[in-house]
């Protein structure tokens, strides 16, 4: 493990198709799915002393930053319809994140 977050090599990937209608928390549900099912692969190859497996893959982009998830959940006039759905849908998970600045205040998006 490096210091910096996701820089160290890549031991393992799991993909998976992600559905038109699948929602952020259902696309969670199934990372977390997979990464039970690596922690156990893993761990058990660590008590048996075993070498990690390594991929051919490389971090492609850095982590997103919290400043960069706000301006994703940030919706403006500016914005089509169809920009603020999908900023809608990418950005709810229990409750929308999405919200409007007006007048320097933040207005959240309810059900």
């Amino acid at each position: 493990m490096l210091a910096k977050v996701d820089t160290g090599k890549v031991i393992e990937v799991k993909r998976f198709n992600i559905l038109e209608n699948d929602t952020v928390y259902f696309v969670t549900q199934k990372c977390y799915a997979l990464i039970s099912q690596s922690f156990f692969s893993i761990v058990e190859k660590l008590t048996n002393n075993e070498a990690l497996p390594e991929t051919n893959e490389h971090w492609t982009r850095k982590p997103y930053t919290r400043k960069e998830l706000d301006a994703l959940c940030e919706i403006t006039e500016e914005h089509s319809k169809e920009e603020m759905e999908l900023r809608i849908k990418a950005t709810t998970y229990d409750k929308p994140w999405a919200f409007i600045n007006f007048n320097e205040r933040k207005f959240y998006l309810k059900d």
